[in-house]
Order: structure tokens, then sequence, then C-alpha cells
């Protein structure tokens, strides 16, 4: 009885029995090592399908997200162990209100960047890119991003009105809505700076809430404020910019310098008309306009001036033959603002 070399299959010589169990041994030696054969097949196609694949990206790069605007994705580049061409597919999975939509393509090709434009609706995105070569052959994998929360900006609330700036008073300012997702809600922050004698303090806070108007009330002794505005929404996300009124100075009217003090009046004769002190800003002057209305045989003339001064009293003729009188004060600043009238009422002449 012999034997073969590599499988060890019996070979009966010619004068030996024919025995059918050395066949069947024989048959079943040979099945199996067909069976190891697959194996080691199957085996090295794995090994070589691996080999053939590009390597996973070792990670994709995605900037804040805001709502409508244009980021650039990146990723790292990947290589083939054949050194073959290699392509991307960049994927993106779109979170919004009322569900969320199976991964989109948003970029194929050969660069390892591409732009991608935020949807305005948006809640989050996730990203992942895998690697494609020549034959058409993906990475085993992708390299995907955190799940990444679009950060929604209100628009400006712009214009900001403001009416004119009266010392003392109060004032409504007023501004336009602003947008931001389909039912958010939306809360305002008004500032303003205040420039004061002796110096100019920062941004204080006027008003927080969701109305678009509010009532402030003006320093008396504040020359010039600007305002600004901003908004906010449900995450504390606030708009990209101020609405921003601009330098707005503070009109300062002196007080009425009441009141006017009138002595008798003798006709031909110069009497002396007083009047009470006008108060402005701290260390304004102030200067006096003080006119008179003539009642005369024939008509009455329209006012004319007396005086125009800094003092607080002044000299003035009775006319011989004037019937009667009447005198009226205002105080005027430096900005050339002017206080109401004092009046005298009818005096007449003795």
């Amino acid at each position: 009885m012999d034997f073969t070399t590599y499988f060890g299959l019996k070979k009966p010589l010619p004068a030996d029995f024919y025995n059918i169990g050395d066949f069947n041994e024989n048959a079943d030696k040979i099945d199996n090592a067909l069976n190891n054969l697959q194996t080691d097949i199957d085996a090295l196609k794995t090994y070589i399908g691996a080999w053939n694949k590009p390597g996973t990206p070792a990670s994709i790069t995605v900037p804040t997200l805001k709502s409508g605007s244009t980021v650039t994705l990146s990723w790292a580049e990947s290589t083939d162990p054949m050194g073959k061409a290699i392509t991307y597919e960049v994927e993106y999975l779109l979170n919004i209100m009322g569900g969320t939509p199976p991964w989109q393509i948003a970029y194929e090709g050969s660069a390892t960047s591409c732009t991608f434009t935020v949807l305005q609706d948006a809640r989050a995105y996730d990203f992942r890119v895998r690697a494609k070569n020549s034959d058409n052959v993906y990475s085993t994998g992708y390299a995907q991003s955190d799940h990444l929360y679009v950060i929604h900006a209100p628009t400006v609330p712009s214009p900001i009105t403001v009416p004119e700036l009266n010392a003392g008073t109060d004032v409504t300012l007023s501004w336009g809505t602003s947008h931001g997702r389909p039912g958010e809600p939306i809360t305002y922050e008004v500032e303003y700076l205040l420039n004061i004698m002796g110096g100019t303090p920062s941004w204080q806070v006027a008003y927080e809430g969701s109305a678009t108007s509010c009532t402030f009330t003006v320093l008396q002794d504040a020359r010039a404020y600007d305002f600004r505005v901003r908004a906010k929404n449900s995450e504390n996300v606030y708009s990209t910019g101020y609405a921003q009124s601009g330098h707005l100075y503070v009109i300062h009217t002196p007080t009425v310098p009441s009141p006017i003090t009138v002595p008798v009046l003798n006709a031909g004769t110069n009497v002396t008309l007083s009047w009470g002190t006008s108060t402005g800003r701290q260390g304004e002057p102030i200067t006096y306009k003080v006119e008179y209305l003539l009642s005369i045989k024939g008509g009455t003339p329209p006012w004319q001036v007396a005086y125009e001064g800094s003092a607080t009293s002044s000299t003035f003729t009775v006319l011989q033959d004037a019937i009667a009188y009447d005198f009226r004060v205002r105080a005027k600043n430096s900005d050339n603002v002017c206080s109401a009238y004092a009046e005298s009422g009818r005096i007449n002449v003795v």
C-alpha cells in the first residue's frame, strides 16, 4: 500500500485487494481539503478587500451654525493603500420642526472642504463623511460630527425712534419688531449712553421686555443721549447688532422768570421793571427779553422789545401819551431755547 505525498491518500498496489473503505477515506480527505481551500479563499478575499479600501477620514470639522448663513465644512484627507484616486461623500441629517428627514447628500468630490447653507428654520444638524476610491470602494466607516444645534439670531429691531428730548420730561422710545424662528418669543434690551457735565458714563439698561416701546425719563442735567436696542430670543441669542439712535442733544428749556414786577406808571417818567431769576442747566448762562405792548389813542401797536440782557431788571420810559401798557419777559439759554413768558397784565398809566 502506497500513499500520496500531500493528502496521504491510500494507493493500493496492483497485487493488493481493493478496499472500498480506503476509497471512502480518500474521498473524505479530498472533501475536507477542498473545504479548507474555500475557507482560505474567503479569508484571502476579505484580506484583499480590506487592503483595497481607502481609509476613513479621521475627522470632520463644522464651524458654528447660524440660521441662514453659509459655512465651510472640512475633513481630514483619506489615503488609499493602492494609491488610487480618492473622492468624498458628505452627508447631513437635518432636524427641523415637525420631524427629522433622512441623511442627505451635501457634497461629492475630491476636495477636503465644501460650503453648506444652514436653513433658516433648522434646529440642529449631524454631518458625516466617508471616502471612496476609483474602484467605487468606500471606506469602512464615516467620520461623524456631534449633534450640532443651530444658532437662531433674531433680526436687528431697527429703526429706533426717539422724540424730542426735553430735560426733566418723560418720553416714549419705540423700535421695529425683530423676527426669529416662527412662533419664537422675542424680547428687547434698550440701553442709553448719558452725556452730562463732568464725564460720559457707560451704557446703561433702560428697558428689558417684549414690548416695542418704553417710557424714559430725561434727566434734568443731561446734555445728550445715545440710545440703542437689540433683540434676544428664547435661547438667549442676541441679534447680530443694535439699532442705534445717534447722538441726541437734550433741550433745556429755562424756567419762566416770574413774576414780573411793574411799579406805578406815571406818564413821562422812568420806572424800573424787575423779574425773577430763571434757571437752566447748571452753570448755563441765561439772558432775558422784556417786551411791552403799548395802548395809545388811535390803536395798539404790536409787542416791542424793551430790554435784552442778563440782568433781572431794566429801566423803562413811560410815554407821555400812553394810556396803558402790558409787559412780558422770557428767558433764553445758550442753545437759544426760550422759556414761556411771564406777563404783567394790563397796567393803566396815571
